[in-house]
This record gives structure tokens, C-alpha cells and sequence, in this order.
């Protein structure tokens, strides 16, 4: 008996010993499928450096909108203080001018009409006045015949 009872704990430990195994082997295919999925994925993310030297980059700005006519630089270039980087096409600022022009010669022939308005009405007022006074000395003159 005793040579059975070693023979079964024999055969226990060594199934305990093939399960561990087979468990092991589970965590470590699994460890590796993982690790293989994550150093995949991270080639598929995208990553940039976005490194800048503030010093030598200045941004720019217009005062104006429109259309570019002309560049007058070059990619790199060094720039200075008040150099014509761009010329914008000024077309749509002439017809703007243009309107504005005529805008104020309208308003001009406007006030130019309305002060003559106010000059025939001031004569108007003038004349009614006299009439006014020539009808009172009329009256005047016939109550005393």
C-alpha cells in the first residue's frame, strides 16, 4: 500500500507541476501577446515634436485683409523693421474709395440743395411778413376813411 499511496502522490505532484506549467505558459504567451499588441499600437499613434525657437520666430500680422499681389521674401530670409513683406491687391480699396468719394460729393449736393431750401423759405417768410405788414396798413388806412 504504501508503494500506491507514493505512486498517487507522485502522480498529484505532477499533475499540480503540469498544471502550473500549462498556467505559466498561459501568462507568458499572453504577457507576450500583449506587449506585442502595445508596441504595435504605439507606431500607429502619431507623434510630433513641436520644438520652436521663440527668439528667431515672430509672428506677423496684417492691418488689413485682401488678396496677395506680391511676396517680397524669401522662405528663412532675415527680415528687418518696416520691409514690404507682401503687397495686397488694393482693388477692392479703390472701388471702396470710389464710393466713398461719391458718397461725399452726394451729401455735398444735398446740403447744397437743403441751404437753398432754407434761403427760399427765409425769403418766403420775408415776403409773407410784408405782405402781412401791407395788409395791416391797409386796414389801418381804411378804418380811418
Amino acid at each position: 500500500m504504501s508503494n500506491s499511496t507514493l505512486s498517487e502522490k507522485e502522480i498529484k505532484r505532477r499533475r499540480k507541476i503540469w498544471i502550473i506549467n500549462i498556467l505559466s505558459a498561459v501568462v507568458i504567451v499572453v504577457t507576450i501577446i500583449w506587449g506585442i499588441l502595445v508596441f504595435f499600437h504605439i507606431n500607429e499613434s502619431v507623434y510630433t515634436d513641436d520644438a520652436q525657437v521663440d527668439a528667431h520666430i515672430t509672428p506677423i500680422n496684417s492691418r488689413i485683409s485682401g488678396y496677395i499681389k506680391a511676396i517680397r521674401f524669401d522662405e528663412h530670409q532675415k527680415v528687418h523693421k518696416g520691409d514690404t513683406l507682401v503687397i495686397i491687391d488694393d482693388a477692392e480699396y479703390r472701388i471702396l474709395l470710389q464710393n466713398a468719394q461719391a458718397t461725399l460729393a452726394d451729401a455735398k449736393a444735398s446740403k447744397t440743395i437743403s441751404q437753398s431750401g432754407i434761403a427760399i423759405a427765409s425769403n418766403s417768410t420775408a415776403i409773407a411778413n410784408a405782405n402781412i405788414d401791407e395788409m395791416r396798413a391797409r386796414l389801418d388806412n381804411m378804418e380811418l376813411n
